[in-house]
Formats: structure tokens, C-alpha cells, sequence
């Protein structure tokens, strides 16, 4: 419906105010396209001179002299490794695309050349950046990794923990060189209204200015400096920042944040002041819009789940501590959030890569590598004296006395411990099932994830895959079925149209169709549609799932559904049907962690790994089997750990041909330990009580799980 086709409505009903909210916002580019050159050439850089002095009470809460407690000791000391590799060069912690160029003291930073093909980004006006077109020099993402400046904050918190001041002096060196080469406006550290990448430098820059602002090292002028660069910025958030953006997502909630923050910093003053008020008016709004009441982010990508998180517990955390009196709806979206991030996390802190993943963080605070997620467990644990976080999270994380302050340790060790916890975790707005397995010998965690059940209008759809009906499986200290990530956004779009179809997932294509249209465009999902989930059965020894979906786009119109049944420990049973008129070639994909080959037990095609590991068989024959392996010419057999990095693995397919409707099962055996029984044309699978018998017509439940067999 047209912006203004409701206008006649509005009049007679005497909505006047919402006339002027819309032609506020629809005039609002208009406006900017016509004020850019004159606030950015003048008004920002020559009349906003002034250095005005921080809140102390913000201050205060960072530059707390008491030592982190004992049981910190190895964190502080992998804290002191990670700022001293930055002052040799190397961020690979915050961009695995950026390549060090020896000591940053000696040849500085290089702001504007693409570390992925040498070109060079333009320090032109803002408006004359292209970072879309084929001309673009590079994937613009890892340019602004750098220019986010995260590596600022950990220095700071650095010198706070070590009272190193060779710390202080890269940050000013490369605060000054920054501001230097990067003139207001200009460059790509600039890009208006695209301001999610100067929130968070601001809030890098605040965090390492409050934790260094006291030392001797920093002298009268540098502070000056920097207090002046902080206000400049601020007074750009706030000029540029829309809260009513057609779109809500990520950029919204860091945008909001980073004025929070910004207001937080000068709430002393009047400007301060409304500057927090609008932004935590406005970031209280958002989260409550983007969050489902199951914790569950809107975009459907645990990886921005993630990232949307840290900006509201930063907020949180550093809020209450100044006494602000957030919402209730606030606190309890914060906690499902915390709760939902926990329960996905793979024991070694890691979370699986559903939808896009680009390893985006608000702030750089942890001794852990920035992908363990366990840090945000600990901290709210803190914040909400909850035991479930405190057994997530596994540990006191040094994070977490940073931003919480002196007594977080005290108030960690008075929470209880839960005898046991929660394993099987159902999230019913992205039809997704954690089922967990836990023990001494052993530790297993699979992710059943369907799709979204519904998309709200104004929520973003930006970062989905085509992985409706996929799953990650983790074993025993690997991810062993994996979602391959991402890995660029703009540099290659044949990479990344291949990273985010099906065939890269543990999903199923029809004529290679893809289930969702992901290669017409690098962002967005057009004609997208929910998933069902039909019956949900969690117990403490097995998890049953069952989904459904039916694509109603492209060429190929077919209905998808998927069983899926987890025996704890190391037993997964796919059973896929598919309806479709018509004759047609269905293929089902998996992606295997390590090196596998094909073969056949009994009457069954396999893919075995070859060293010890999982094996798959395939109970109804396929046609054939063939296995990928990462090449330059051939876009399978790859997965992104990181964004900007390509890891190879081996992609299995299975092709089958089927007229009308076809049943297809597949059984995943993750233990070496399985008691195997084979017959010329029938495989049986015994663990824990429970016995699958498989040949060529499907799989059946002989023994076990009796409550199952009609359902399968």
C-alpha cells in the first residue's frame, strides 16, 4: 500500500499527527540529500569545536583500580598476549581477512586498502563511495571491520588490567592517525545514513577513553582530542539516526545503542541527556518489536542474534549500574535472548552458523576468543542471578568484571548451581529443536532447525538461507554435520549465492531448485514462506521432530517434510517425503566435516569417514552418490569458519529420481561403538535399547521407542 493512499482516512478521522510523521519521513532523504555538504563540511568539523567533559558517575564504573579476582588469573594473562599481538599488527581476532603488515607503531594502519584485492577505497565524499556496483573495489564488510576500532576498547581494558601504558600510546597514535586521514565525511568510515559502523566506533572509543582517561600517559592535548572526536561523533549519531526506518533490525538496535551509550557518556549535560533519551526510547522499542516471546531474534541468524545481543547487555549492564529504570518487557526480551544464545552454544562456546554469519561484535572485551559465546552466559547470570546462565556459561568470565564491576564475582559464586540441566530446548518461532546430550565420557548437541513460523512485517529477511529443514550436529568436540556460514557478502556474489542456497546445508533441492530465492540478489529474501512444525516430542533419551513446508515459488512448486529422530547418544534418523506432479530429480545434501568415501554396507550405499568417525546410510537407494571436495572451479565442498576464510569439507549428495512423490531415509551412525548387524539386504542398529531395522523400502523401529513407531 502506498505511504500515503491512507491520507483521506487519516483527515476525516482527524489523525493529523500521523500525516506529519509521514511526510517527516518520507521528506527526510530529501532533506539530508540537500544538508549533507553544508553540516558536513562546516557545521561538524569548524563549529562543534567544543571538548566537553564526560559524566563522572559514567567514569566511574570503568576505572575501578581493585584486582579482578584470583580465579582470573589465566584470563588476564591471555588478555595481556591478545593487546600485545595488536601492537605487532596482527587483528586477525577481529577480521580474518585483514593481513598484518608488521608493527602498526612502525608502518601504521592501512585504512583504505581492501586487504582481500589491493584495491584501494576512495577518501571521496561519502555520496561517491560505491560499495555496490560491479566497480566496487572489495566487500566494503571488512574495510569497516577495521574502522569499527574494537581493538581500541580491548587496549583500554588492556592498561586497566596491566597498567601498560605502551598501550595508551597505540590507541592516541592511531586515534590522531584515524581522524587524520579520515575527514568528517569522507571516506568509508562515513557512510550516511548507514551509521551502525560510526555507533560502534564510538562506543569503542568511549570504552577505551574511560578506561585509560586518569593515566599520566595521556597527556592534556590527547585528551582533548579524543573527548572532542567522541562529542563530534555523538552529534553525527544523532543527526543521522532514523528510528523509523522501514526495515527494523540489527543496524537499528546498534544505531540506538551507540546513542545510548553516547548520551550515557555526557549525561551531564542537556544534549547528553536527549541523546539517551531517544536512544534507549528507541532501542527499547526495537527489541521488543524483533524479539519473539521464545527469545528468537527476528532475522532468523543466530550469528545477529548474537551480534543484537551484545549491544542490549552492554546497555544493560552499564544502565543499571547508572541507575536507569529500563522496562520490564526490556529486561525479560533480554533474558529469553540470553537463554536462547546459551542453549545453541556447542560446548566448546562456538554457535552454529544458521542464516548469515559475518562474526560481527559491539565490543571486544573477552580473554576468549571472540566466537566463544559462553562470555554473554556469565554476564547474565550476574545481572539476573540465574543458574541455568551459570551452567551455560561454565566459568567466571573476565568480561563480565569488566562491564559489572568489583562484587560480580561475589554475586556469581552466591548463585546456584542447578543439579542438572535443561538439554532439549523447542524455540517455536524459527521451529527449532536443541537436543543435547551430556555425560562424562561423552558430549553431543544437535540443532533441528525448520524456519521461520511467521515474518512480521518491518523485520528484516535480509540474512536468510535456503536451509529450510536443515541441521548442525556436533559430537564429542567437533561439529561433524556442518552449516557452512558465510563467507563474503559483496566480494564474490557466485560465493556467496553458493553459501547461501541449499546445496551448501544439510537440506534438499528439487531440479536444483533452491526451496527460498537466494541468488537474485546478494540481500533480502523475496516470496519468503513459513514452516510448520507438525509434532515436537523431547525426552531425555531420544528428540522427535516434525516439519513441513510448502514452496510456492519458482519454477518447481513441491511440499517438503521431515522426520527427524535423535537417540541419545550418536543415532539420527532423516526420513524426507517429497510431493511434487510430475517426474523430477530430487537431491539431498550433506556437509561433512573431514574426508569421506563412498561405499556400501550390505545392500546400502554409504559415505564413510575415513578415520574414525560418522558413516551414513542410505536406506532407500539413491540413483548415485557423489562426493565434493573444495576447488576454485566448482562452487561445493566448502564452509566459512570465519567470515572472509573458505575451509574445505566434503559436500555428499545423494540423486534420486522420483515420479509424483518419493520417500527417502537416511541414517547418521556417530559412533564407532554401534552394534552393527548386517544381512544381505537389511541393516540393523542397536544402542540404548533401541533397534532400528533398514532396507530398501525405509527404516523401522523394532525395539524401543514403541510410542514412535506410527508416527514412522
Amino acid at each position: 500500500m502506498s505511504r500515503f493512499s491512507q491520507v483521506t482516512g487519516w483527515i476525516l478521522h482527524g489523525n493529523f499527527n500521523e500525516i506529519a510523521i509521514r511526510l517527516r519521513s518520507g521528506l527526510r532523504p530529501l532533506f539530508l540529500r540537500f544538508t549533507d555538504p553544508l553540516y558536513l563540511y562546516l557545521i561538524l568539523p569548524h563549529v562543534l569545536t567544543r571538548s566537553p567533559e564526560p559524566a563522572d558517575n559514567f567514569l566511574a564504573l570503568l576505572k575501578d583500580r581493585v584486582s579482578p579476582p584470583d580465579q582470573c588469573a589465566d584470563q588476564v594473562g591471555q588478555f595481556r598476549e591478545d593487546c600485545d599481538r595488536i601492537l605487532n599488527g596482527d587483528f586477525t581476532e577481529f577480521s580474518a581477512v585483514y593481513r598484518a603488515l608488521g608493527r602498526v607503531s612502525d608502518v601504521g594502519i592501512n585504512w583504505f586498502d581492501d586487504y582481500c584485492t589491493g584495491n584501494r577505497w576512495p577518501s571521496c565524499f561519502y555520496s561517491e563511495v560505491d560499495y555496490s556496483s560491479e566497480n566496487r573495489p572489495g566487500d566494503i564488510r571488512n574495510m569497516w571491520e577495521i574502522h569499527r576500532h574494537l581493538f581500541f576498547s580491548k587496549l583500554g581494558a588492556g592498561f586497566r588490567l596491566t597498567e601498560d601504558e605502551r598501550y595508551i600510546d597505540w590507541i592516541s597514535d592511531q586515534w590522531q592517525d584515524w581522524l587524520q586521514q579520515n575527514q568528517i565525511g569522507f571516506g568509508i568510515g562515513w557512510i550516511a545514513p548507514q551509521i551502525q559502523e560510526n555507533a560502534i566506533r564510538n562506543i569503542s572509543w568511549i570504552l577505551a577513553f574511560s578506561f585509560i582517561h586518569d593515566s599520566s600517559g595521556l597527556n592534556l592535548q590527547e585528551r582533548k582530542i579524543m573527548l572532542r572526536s567522541i562529542f563530534q561523533q555523538g552529534c553525527f549519531l544523532n543527526h543521522y539516526f532514523n528510528s523509523r526506518k522501514g526495515i527494523s533490525h540489527n543496524h537499528l538496535i546498534s544505531e540506538a545503542g551507540g546513542l545510548v551509550v553516547s548520551g550515557m557518556f555526557f549525561s551531564e549535560h542537556s544534549f547528553g541527556k536527549r541523546w539517551l533519551r531517544r536512544g534507549l526510547r528507541s532501542l527499547e522499542k526495537s527489541l521488543l518489536f524483533q524479539i519473539h516471546p521464545d527469545g528468537v531474534q527476528g532475522e532468523f541468524s543466530i550469528n545477529y542474534h548474537a551480534f543484537v545481543l551484545e549491544t542490549a547487555l552492554l546497555v544493560y549492564s552499564l544502565g543499571i549500574r547508572l541507575g536507569i529504570d529500563f522496562k520490564e518487557e526490556y529486561k525479560t526480551a533480554l533474558l529469553e535472548m540470553l537463554r536462547h544464545v546459551s542453549a545453541m552454544t556447542y560446548p566448546d562456546g562456538s554457535l552454529p552458523q544458521f542464516g548469515d554469519t559475518d562474526n560481527a561484535t559491539v565490543f571486544a572485551l573477552s580473554s576468549q576468543r571472540l566466537e566463544d559465546r559462553r562470555r554473554y552466559a556469565s554476564t547474565g547470570a550476574v545481572l539476573f542471578n540465574d543458574p541455568e546462565l551459570k551452567s551455560a556459561a561454565g566459568r567466571f568470565h573476565l568480561e563480565t568484571w569488566l562491564l559489572v564491576g568489583k562484587g560480580s564475582y561475589e554475586r556469581w559464586k552466591e548463585i546456584p548451581t542447578p543439579a542438572k540441566s535443561v538439554l532439549q530446548h523447542f524455540y517455536p518461532s524459527m521451529n527449532t529443536v536443541c537436543s543435547r546430550f551430556r555425560d562424562e565420557q561423552q558430549q553431543e548437541q544437535l540443532i533441528m532447525r525448520g524456519g521461520g513460523a511467521s515474518f512480521p512485517t518491518g523485520i528484516g529477511t535480509s540474512h536468510n538461507h535456503a536451509d529450510y529443514l536443515g541441521f548442525t550436529w556436533w559430537v564429542d568436540g567437533q561439529e561433524i554435520l556442518i552449516d557452512p556460514g558465510t563467507y563474503s557478502y559483496s566480494l564474490n556474489d557466485k560465493w556467496r549465492y553458493y553459501f547461501r542456497s541449499a546445496v551448501a546445508h544439510n537440506c534438499l533441492t528439487v531440479d536444483n531448485e533452491n526451496m527460498l530465492e537466494v541468488t537474485r540478489q546478494r540481500f533480502g529474501v523475496p516470496d519468503i514462506f513459513p514452516v510448520r512444525t507438525l509434532e515436537q516430542v523431547s525426552q531425555i533419551d531420544y528428540s522427535y521432530l516434525h516439519l513441513e513446508y510448502q514452496k510456492q515459488t519458482g519454477t518447481t512448486e513441491w511440499q517438503h517434510s521431515r522426520r527427524f529422530l535423535h537417540v541419545n547418544p550418536g543415532m539420527l534418523l532423516i526420513r524426507d517425503e517429497v510431493a511434487c506432479p510430475g517426474r523430477h530429480t530430487l537431491g539431498i545434501h550433506f556437509q561433512l566435516a573431514g574426508s569421506y568415501k563412498t561405499g556400501r554396507r550390505g545392500g546400502f550405499n554409504t559415505v564413510k569417514s575415513v578415520s574414525p568417525g560418522p558413516v551414513l546410510y542410505f536406506a532407500t537407494s539413491p540413483d548415485d552418490i557423489f562426493l565434493g571436495y573444495g576447488n576454485e572451479q566448482e562452487l561445493s565442498g566448502w564452509f566459512s569458519p570465519r567470515y572472509g576464510q573458505r575451509k574445505r569439507l566434503t559436500s555428499a549428495k545423494a540423486r534420486l529420481k522420483f515420479s509424483d512423490t518419493v520417500r527417502f531415509d537416511t541414517i547418521i551412525d556417530a559412533r564407532s561403538a554401534w552394534q552393527l548387524e548386517l544381512e544381505a539386504e537389511t541393516l540393523k542398529l542397536s544402542m540404548n535399547g533401541v533397534t532400528l531395522a533398514a532396507d530398501r523400502t525405509g527404516v523401522r523401529i523394532e525395539k524401543g521407542l514403541e510410542s514412535l513407531m506410527d508416527r514412522l
